[in-house]
């Protein structure tokens, strides 16, 4: 079913996108930039031009170019802008340029259709222009440990989400309980596998607005994005609370003003002892006005048959997965300088089931008395105005997210109280009607008698808005300073039910939490050229920080209700500076000190009785009023090299860190499989990321990471049984990363790919208590793929773990058994698939 309707969907596109003429370098259109320093006048024409331009490597020094006047093209006007530079360029894509100098690359000549349709590879080591600190610039020219990586590089690896990224980005992990629902670490910044109520880790924005305030990741697809970037490190001073690790941020592609075309993908899998897969992506662009309104539409659907089993209900292959989303966006070009720039983003994720089994009943068998499904509806709508008021620019993003979660589990087995409630009656459960949370309604008459459900539900609804105004780059001094306002709200409600003899379920356990947050800003940051190779950067961001709770939980066991009102406020004035010395064109060192922080929130022992443990002692205290937590904050000292070599035919990055992490928040399970929110202690984590990327021959590329880490707790919370010394959990020690690609012509029409990767992923704990804790990690994953190409069509084949792998990749899948280490969540076992896909 799932093949025909994306085969229809195919034929369907084919039919109705006419194919697109070679035009986008020949449209004309008015530039008026004035003569000035070479690197200024870039700047200002890519935001002018719509254009990535990448001039990495080079020392543009005092170089001074004549600027661009007039109604001219892109070519024309580079020409211009490049006379008696010594330069040249060479249009990668129609919305990408590399410079470069003239005695190291020479461009044929040829005429502009030929560059318009030209999509090979460079041939030189790509660094892309990336805006992550707010300001364009190259990743090799930033002092801060970045990766850029293109839509290109993204096909390559076959990597449509950060799951499958991460492995390929030095120092990033994430837990596996499958998309919508994984948390993002960064440089072994740890705060536990488990996500509930904590603030992220990780600032994760989509273009220049925030989409994730509690713990996961939205998980948005990437397909039809322009680039994705990393920042490694705390981000406190650009993007405030919750970048303690660093910044993933995706960079959606933009509508063309000034052609008509398309592209669909439709491919079909199978996967090893489990379901069929398929997925379909469609992206569409048109012009509504040429050179001044253009719309542009993404979709997709992606499924993903099960292949976990559960024995005791007869079940097989019982954890698909559903992905659809889709993209509209609109850009208004006003004037020369101005651009407005609207989108809305769809996405809903359905996993029928979840993805562990138990260690003891053997590969991808458990065996449980209900499903646990999960659903995430994700909506995000943003309007980000940018333009120039005479040598500034102003940049004005205004968003919402509208977020919908739900999952379920299987509480029959590990509940400490579970003797107790057999002797209930069914007039002694809690009054009220059965309301809807996830998927309770389900568990009307298809659940046996003496099964316990646990079932939640969390509406996280945003408002956010950012405005900033900087100087043009390539001065000397160039600055930002920003305004920045969120307000969040979250509803959440759960559910405990028991499945009776009578039929309507008995409710156990009823809570209720909501929790307003808001984040006022001021923020500033400044870079100073001090000479022509050194240069020094400073930043500062002040934020006042808001957070009011209503909380009330019923427990059948409880005496009464327990309600609490909390409200507090607090400052924060966090600080940054970095310095930056470029030894040549091709390598330059820096060094950084940063901070991050998370606003402390409430520990709520709600409802005590089924938090505390049967001898009436409780994780953190006998009293359980709400406990006021810090805010934990993050100091990050690093040093680091970027580097060029053989004619920039290697490039090679390398970065050192220590950091301290003080007052550590952290979701955990309570004794019964409940959580709660404590305070861990304090840690440091020294350690090093390097990346390279090579072109040792003609054709082929070579890429790879290598990140290591030294975690260590300098105070534990013994309630946790964390002692000081103990390693942070979820965080493989070494993880290392290979990628090769080889690119040949089968004849004068079809090109021929054929590229590999291998990801190693180290032992790693689950739990703050490293001797008692479940083990995982220590496996490797290979992928491989071939395809062939022309201008309009790919055909490919592809394997995912081709080896086969039976690793344990996170061992936890239910909290209210997972005290047995028992729980086993395997990569997707080997899954071989073919690809077609079709530009119009």
């Amino acid at each position: 079913m799932h093949t025909s309707v994306a085969i229809a969907a195919l034929l369907t596109a084919n039919c109705l996108l006419a194919p697109s003429s070679a035009q986008a370098l020949v449209q004309i259109k008015t530039y008026e930039i004035a003569p000035r320093a070479l690197d200024a006048v870039l700047y200002q024409f890519a935001e002018e031009a719509k254009l990535s331009i990448s001039f990495s490597g080079l020392d543009l020094g005092e170089t001074q170019s004549f600027g661009t006047s007039g109604n001219i093209s892109k070519e024309a006007s580079l020409r211009s802008i490049l006379k008696d530079t010594g330069l040249s360029f060479r249009f990668i894509t129609t919305s990408s340029v590399q410079i470069f100098k003239r005695e190291q690359h020479t461009v044929k000549k040829t005429d502009v259709s030929e560059l318009e349709v030209n999509y090979e590879r460079p041939g030189y080591v790509e660094d892309l222009v990336v805006t992550a600190t707010k300001r364009p610039e190259t990743s090799f020219g930033l002092p801060a440990s970045v990766s850029g990586v293109s839509s290109l590089v993204l096909e390559d690896l076959g990597s449509y989400d950060l799951q499958s990224l991460s492995a390929h980005l030095a120092g990033v992990s994430t837990t596996n309980l499958g998309p919508g629902r994984n948390k993002i670490f960064i440089r072994g910044l740890s705060d536990g596998p488990y996500a509930d109520r904590t603030t992220t880790m990780v600032g994760v924005y989509l273009d220049d607005t925030p989409i994730n305030f509690s713990d996961t990741n939205p998980d948005i697809r990437l397909f039809d994005v322009e680039r994705v970037e990393l920042m490694r490190g705390p981000q406190g001073t650009l993007y405030g609370a919750g970048s303690l690790g660093g910044l993933y941020r995706v960079i959606s592609a933009k509508p063309v003003l000034n052609d008509t075309f398309g592209k669909a993908r439709l491919g079909v899998g199978i996967t090893k002892q489990g379901g069929h897969n398929g997925n379909i992506d469609v992206v569409f662009n048109t012009p509504l006005k040429t050179d001044k309104l253009g719309f542009r539409i993404s979709g997709y659907g992606h499924m993903r048959g099960g292949y976990i089993d559960d024995i005791a209900r007869g079940l097989e292959n019982l954890n698909d997965l559903d992905i659809y989303g889709i993209r509209p966006s609109v850009r208004w070009q006003i004037n020369n300088a101005w651009v407005l720039d609207t989108s809305i983003n769809l996405q809903a994720i359905r996993y029928d089931d979840s993805q562990y089994y138990f260690e003891e009943l053997g590969r991808n068998n458990r065996s449980l008395q209900l499903s646990e499904p999960y659903g995430d509806n994700f909506v995000h709508g943003a309007v980000t105005l940018k333009g120039k008021m005479g040598s500034l620019q102003l940049t004005s993003a205004t968003s919402f997210v509208d977020r919908t979660l739900s999952e379920t589990f299987d509480a029959t087995e590990g509940l400490p109280f579970a003797e107790r409630l057999k002797n209930l009656s069914e007039d002694e459960y809690l009054p009220g009607n059965l309301i809807e949370i996830g998927d309770g309604h389900d568990f009307l008459g298809n659940a046996q008698p003496g099964t316990l459900g646990y079932f939640t539900r969390e509406d996280i609804n945003t408002f956010g808005h950012e405005t900033r105004l900087q100087s043009s780059g390539g001065s000397q001094f160039e600055w930002l300073a920003g305004f920045y306002y969120l307000h969040s709200t979250s509803d959440s409600d759960r559910l405990m039910l028991a499945a009776t003899d009578g039929g309507a379920p008995g409710i156990i356990l009823a809570e209720k939490r909501i929790e307003r947050a808001e984040d006022i800003a001021l923020f500033g940051e400044a870079s100073y050229r001090v000479s022509k190779k050194f240069s020094v950067t400073a930043g500062i961001r002040y934020a006042r920080n808001t957070i009011e709770l209503d909380n009330t939980s019923k427990f059948v066991l409880a005496e009464k209700p327990q309600t609490h009102e909390k409200r507090k406020a607090t400052t924060k004035l966090i600080p940054k500076i970095a310095a930056r010395y470029q030894w040549s064109e091709d390598i330059q060192t820096y060094a950084q000190i940063s901070m991050g922080y998370r606003e402390g929130g409430f520990n709520i022992l709600s409802p005590f009785e089924a938090l505390a443990r049967p001898d009436g002692i409780s994780h953190q205290s006998d009293d359980f009023e709400p406990v006021e937590l810090r805010s934990d904050e993050l100091l990050n000292y690093e040093v680091g090299l970027k580097s060029y070599w053989f004619n920039r035919d290697l490039s090679l990055n390398f970065a050192a860190f220590y950091i301290r992490w003080l007052n550590i928040q952290s979701d955990q399970l309570g004794y019964s499989g409940l959580p709660y929110i404590t305070t861990v202690g304090d840690a440091r984590n020294l350690g090093f990321e390097i990346e390279f990327s090579a072109r040792p021959v003609s054709g082929l590329e070579v890429s790879g990471s290598l990140f290591w880490n030294d975690s260590e707790l300098q105070s534990g919370n013994p309630s946790l049984g964390a002692e000081p010394g103990d390693r942070l959990p979820a965080i493989p020690e070494p993880t290392i990363s290979l990628a090769a690609l080889y690119q040949f012509d089968v004849n004068s029409n079809w090109l021929a790919t054929v590229s590999a990767t291998y990801s190693f992923t180290g032992d790693s704990v689950l739990t703050f208590s490293e001797v008692n804790s479940a083990r995982m990690g220590d496996y490797s994953i290979v992928n491989a793929r071939l395809e062939l190409s022309n201008t309009n069509w790919k055909v490919g084949l592809y394997a995912e773990n081709l080896t086969d792998s039976r690793a344990n990749t996170f061992s936890y899948g239910n909290p209210f058994t997972v005290s047995r280490n028992n729980q086993v969540t395997p990569p997707r076992p080997r899954t071989i698939g073919v690809y077609v896909e079709r530009k119009f």
